[in-house]
């Protein structure tokens, strides 16, 4: 799953919606507010605290990372869209 796949099924719940979901999907939200906080996520911290949960959290982190890079990719290229009316 990619972290917009996350991002679209978990970032938006209220924390009514949260506790009655999977944990997983909260705990990913919780992740995605902090760092649009501008917090720092201790990931071996969530991995080591969360251990039922470890390899889909490195999953998780794998493909927000590959997202970030793509995204950062797409910023720093000389392509730049125009769009035409």
């Amino acid at each position: 799953m990619t972290e917009q796949h996350y991002r679209h099924q978990v970032h938006y719940m209220s924390p009514e919606d949260r506790s009655e979901r999977d944990p997983l999907q909260s705990l990913i939200a919780e992740i995605l507010d902090a760092e649009n906080r501008g917090e720092t996520v201790d990931r071996d911290s969530l991995l080591a605290e969360h251990p039922d949960y470890a390899d889909s959290l490195r999953e998780f982190f794998a493909s927000q990372a590959c997202y970030k890079n793509r995204e950062l990719e797409m910023k720093n290229s000389s392509f730049r869209y125009t769009p035409t009316r």
